[in-house]
Protein backbone atom coordinates (compact mmCIF):
# COMPACT_ATOMS: atom_id res chain seq x y z
CA UNK A 1 0.00 0.00 0.00
CA UNK A 2 2.89 2.36 0.74
CA UNK A 3 4.44 1.59 -2.63
CA UNK A 4 1.28 2.15 -4.64
CA UNK A 5 0.35 5.29 -2.73
CA UNK A 6 3.78 6.82 -3.25
CA UNK A 7 3.90 5.95 -6.94
CA UNK A 8 0.43 7.43 -7.38
CA UNK A 9 1.54 10.62 -5.64
CA UNK A 10 4.73 11.12 -7.67
CA UNK A 11 3.76 9.33 -10.86
CA UNK A 12 3.64 12.44 -13.03
CA UNK A 13 7.17 13.34 -11.96
CA UNK A 14 8.44 9.83 -12.67
CA UNK A 15 6.75 9.71 -16.09
CA UNK A 16 8.48 12.94 -17.20
CA UNK A 17 11.82 11.13 -17.13
CA UNK A 18 12.51 9.95 -20.69
CA UNK A 19 15.03 7.30 -19.69
CA UNK A 20 13.18 4.06 -18.96
CA UNK A 21 16.07 2.73 -16.85
CA UNK A 22 15.95 5.81 -14.62
CA UNK A 23 12.16 5.49 -14.20
CA UNK A 24 12.58 1.86 -13.18
CA UNK A 25 15.40 2.79 -10.80
CA UNK A 26 13.19 5.33 -9.02
CA UNK A 27 10.38 2.80 -8.73
CA UNK A 28 12.86 0.25 -7.34
CA UNK A 29 14.08 2.81 -4.78
CA UNK A 30 10.49 3.48 -3.70
CA UNK A 31 9.79 -0.26 -3.39
CA UNK A 32 12.94 -0.80 -1.36
CA UNK A 33 12.28 2.13 0.97
CA UNK A 34 8.67 1.05 1.47
CA UNK A 35 9.76 -2.48 2.34
CA UNK A 36 12.18 -1.11 4.96
CA UNK A 37 9.45 1.10 6.43
CA UNK A 38 7.01 -1.79 6.58
CA UNK A 39 9.58 -4.03 8.25
CA UNK A 40 10.10 -1.47 10.99
CA UNK A 41 6.45 -1.35 11.98
CA UNK A 42 5.92 -2.23 15.61
CA UNK A 43 2.73 -4.05 16.43
CA UNK A 44 1.49 -5.08 19.82
CA UNK A 45 0.17 -8.55 20.59
CA UNK A 46 -3.41 -7.61 19.73
CA UNK A 47 -2.39 -6.04 16.42
CA UNK A 48 -2.87 -2.56 15.08
CA UNK A 49 -6.25 -0.96 14.65
CA UNK A 50 -7.48 0.07 11.22
CA UNK A 51 -6.91 3.70 12.15
CA UNK A 52 -3.30 2.99 13.19
CA UNK A 53 -2.61 1.14 9.96
CA UNK A 54 -4.13 3.94 7.88
CA UNK A 55 -2.14 6.59 9.76
CA UNK A 56 1.11 4.65 9.29
CA UNK A 57 0.52 4.18 5.58
CA UNK A 58 -0.40 7.83 5.09
CA UNK A 59 2.63 9.14 6.97
CA UNK A 60 5.01 6.85 5.07
CA UNK A 61 3.49 7.77 1.70
CA UNK A 62 3.84 11.46 2.60
CA UNK A 63 7.45 10.97 3.62
CA UNK A 64 8.46 9.01 0.52
CA UNK A 65 6.53 11.35 -1.77
CA UNK A 66 8.45 14.30 -0.38
CA UNK A 67 11.68 12.74 -1.68
CA UNK A 68 10.39 12.41 -5.23
CA UNK A 69 7.80 15.14 -5.71
CA UNK A 70 8.16 17.66 -8.46
CA UNK A 71 9.70 20.81 -7.07
CA UNK A 72 8.82 23.78 -9.24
Amino acid sequence: MIIQGTINEVGSTIRRENDRAKRRAVEAEIRSAAAVMASQATLNASGASAAEISAAIESNVTLLSSFYEDRK
